[in-house]
């Protein structure tokens, strides 16, 4: 059974609202991450998860990977990646709950961020949810964008081709391997 289901898009830009009124984040070439988190996903789980997303070769190569260019990285909480059909209706019973979600989310950021070197404040250390949806504000490096856990998101995007994939994190067997 998967730990996390994540929906890769590689973009030229990205708008994401995330106040569910007017404020948007802007995002330049890089990566979309829409992430849901399955209900048997642990802390333990997120170093492999942004291993397996920083794996995938949707960013043009640069020496070294995706961590040694400029890119950025949008983070989008979206739990309907869980949705089963049955029958006629979408039900959610692998969904992790809200409130441990919430904790793996900002995680998951801190996680990302060490991976592609965006230096996190060490006041907001652990406390990544109160940056203001963006960390890396200088122009010439990486930056992490992200959404706001438990919001509708709006989106809008462009992007050069259909650059989308699944990834179905930690798919394991039942053996462990």
């Amino acid at each position: 059974m998967s730990k996390a289901i994540a929906v890769l898009q590689r973009v030229e830009e990205a708008e994401l609202l995330v106040d569910n009124e007017s404020k948007f984040v802007h995002g330049r070439k890089g990566m979309i991450v829409h992430i849901c988190f399955l209900k048997d996903c642990k802390p333990a789980d997120l170093e492999r998860i942004v291993n397996d997303i920083l794996q995938i070769s949707l960013l043009e190569p640069k020496e070294g990977g995706p961590s040694e260019g400029v890119y950025d990285f949008m983070v989008i909480p979206q739990a309907s990646l869980a949705g089963k059909l049955k029958k006629d209706s979408l039900q959610y019973h692998s969904l992790i709950k809200k409130e441990d979600g919430i904790v793996l989310y900002a995680l998951l950021i801190e996680t990302l961020c060490r991976a592609v070197k965006v230096e996190l404040d060490k006041e907001k250390e652990g406390k990544v949810l109160e940056y203001d949806n963006v960390i890396g504000l200088d122009s010439e490096r990486t930056r992490v964008l992200f959404g706001t856990y438990g919001n509708r998101q709006g989106l809008r995007f462009v992007s050069n081709g259909p650059h989308t994939h699944l990834l179905q994190c930690l798919n394991l067997l039942k053996n462990g391997v």
